[in-house]
């Protein structure tokens, strides 16, 4: 929902950089978990140095504290949700002992007092957030859908064969919309945005870690390298699958978040 927010934002403002317009094309066709992730960084760093005055008060603080999280072991949600939609199915033990780790801080995350201060409401069939300093239009990326119970929201998905694919994430329910499709393109002209930027670096970088785990320490031998030398060459060496593509870009995306390596170029 944060990435939703950010995005409805960015639109809205009307002041698109190139290289978000680039990222958006790359990315909205078949966005990962992690491709959302990258979304939100990136539009939100841009919101935060062009000075935007954010709809929903406490919003930015909001984000700022999930970021942060993220970056955490322990309170890495999307990591965790990943292992789960990815890998092997695990046993109830290991289900009750994630709830444990997780739900207080799921529960923290919905306490946020952006979360408190708004409201998505129905208005004439679009969806739109509301706070006390107005309305923000969310379409296309989070859409009515009429049910027979209350969860009557869906998230837009993908586009594939002409057709914008949205998921109700309570019913577990897929949508496959053709008639969505030109009017997904009017509020998203990613033909033209296409032109802007060439993002598919950035887009190999989250397929390779959307499942990405552990080697904290490899990922701290390549920080400790770049931050104590000024020049030369790190060879990572492996047998072919063990992951050795996957650190490297893992490693680039800790880079993003680090800023002890803010002005340090790695090759």
């Amino acid at each position: 929902m944060h990435t939703v927010v950010i995005l409805a934002e960015y639109v809205n403002r009307n002041k698109l950089s190139d290289s978000a317009k680039g990222l958006l094309a790359q990315g909205l066709r078949t966005p990962s978990l992690g491709t959302w992730q990258l979304f939100s960084i990136v539009l939100f760093e841009e919101l935060q140095q062009d000075g935007h005055n954010w709809l929903i008060p406490h919003f930015s603080a909001g984000f700022s504290f999930l970021d942060k999280a993220l970056k955490n072991t322990k309170t890495d949600v999307i990591a965790f949700r990943n292992g789960y939609a990815h890998g092997a199915t695990p046993s109830d033990a290991q289900c009750e002992i994630d709830i444990l780790k997780y739900e207080p801080f799921l529960n923290q995350l919905l306490q946020l007092s952006w979360l408190q201060e708004s409201e998505v409401k129905e208005l004439d069939g679009r969806v739109f957030i509301t706070s006390c300093a107005g309305e923000l239009s969310l379409h296309p990326i989070l859409l009515y859908r009429k049910e027979e119970n209350e969860s009557p929201f869906a998230f837009f998905n993908d586009l594939k064969n002409d057709k914008v694919g949205l998921l109700n994430y309570p019913l577990g329910k897929h949508y496959r919309e053709k008639d969505l499709w030109g009017e997904f393109h009017a509020h998203f002209p990613l033909h033209e945005w296409k032109k802007s930027g060439n993002t598919e670096f950035n887009q190999r970088i989250e397929e390779l870690t959307e499942t990405f785990k552990g080697r904290t320490h490899e990922r701290e031998k390549l920080l400790d390298f770049v931050l104590n030398k000024s020049k030369g060459y790190c060879s990572i060496q492996g047998n072919p699958g063990i992951g050795k593509s996957a650190l490297i870009a893992q490693f680039f995306k800790d880079l993003r978040s680090n800023e002890r390596v803010k002005n340090i170029q790695v090759v």
